[in-house]
Order: structure tokens, then sequence, then C-alpha cells
């Protein structure tokens, strides 16, 4: 079974080194976005199943795309964001997109953030794996509806 796929968009250097440092990560195949172009637009494309996302300013249009975006609902979420509380993401978060981190950062919470959203991944690729039809007591191929 290939390993889910990570997008991280971190502008913050320290950040970026703390984050890469989690065993956690490891898990995942990662993706590393060109700071120079819209991270959702990369996201887009590369079909992650995850995203660490740094919010830098309530002005971030990538953030605001996302509500209406459909792959709001296809990725999992972690946002890291200092400062004032920004209404886009409280909305985003509210809307179930997943996990917000506000500076300063508990690590070991981001760890266990991504080791919790591994573990859902690999239980509902296994859920799609299994056969929807068996034989019953006579013999006759019986399909269960999922």
């Amino acid at each position: 079974m290939p390993s889910p796929k990570l997008f991280m968009h971190i502008k913050d250097p320290s950040l970026a080194s703390d984050l890469l440092s989690l065993q956690s990560l490891c898990q995942y195949e990662l993706s590393v976005s060109r700071q120079t172009e819209n991270w959702l637009d990369q996201l887009t494309e590369k079909k992650c199943d995850v995203a660490l996302i740094e919010v830098g300013s309530c002005h971030d249009e990538a953030l605001k795309e996302l509500i209406n975006s459909p792959i709001l609902c296809q990725t999992e979420f972690i946002f890291f964001s200092t400062g004032a509380p920004d209404p886009t993401l409280d909305h985003l978060i509210k809307k179930g997109a997943g996990f917000h981190y506000r500076a300063p950062y508990h690590f070991s919470l981001i760890d266990s953030s991504l080791q919790e959203i591994f573990r859902e991944l690999n239980l509902t690729k296994e859920s799609n794996n299994v056969q929807t039809s068996y034989l019953d007591q006579f013999g006759l191929l019986v399909e269960l509806l999922g």
C-alpha cells in the first residue's frame, strides 16, 4: 500500500525544520510547496491526503479560496498561525478542515495529530479494499452493500 501524501507549505525556516524532525512525518510521501506560487493550486495539482499550511495573514487569498474548494473535503489540514485570530481560518475549522495550532507550538501534539491522521487514512484505504461479494451457505453469490 503506498504511503499517504503530505503537502507542506511553511515559510518560517525554523518551523519547517521542527516539523521535518517529527517522527510521524517519515510515514508520509512529502511534497514541499514552491513558495512563490499559490499553495492551493499546488495542493490541488498534487492531490495530497494531508496538508501542513502556515497561515501568514488574514489576507491569504488561497485560504479564502479554500472555503469553497472541493479540496477542503478531500484533504486533512493542519494550519499553523501566530498573532491575532483569523476569521477565515476559524470558518474553515468550523467546516471541519482539520487542526489549527497557534504559536508557541507543541510539537508532541502536532506529532500525535499526524500519527492519528495516518492511522485513519490507512483504515480508510483498508476498508476500501474489502471484498464486496461472498458465497452464502448455499453457494449463492451474495453482494454486500457498503
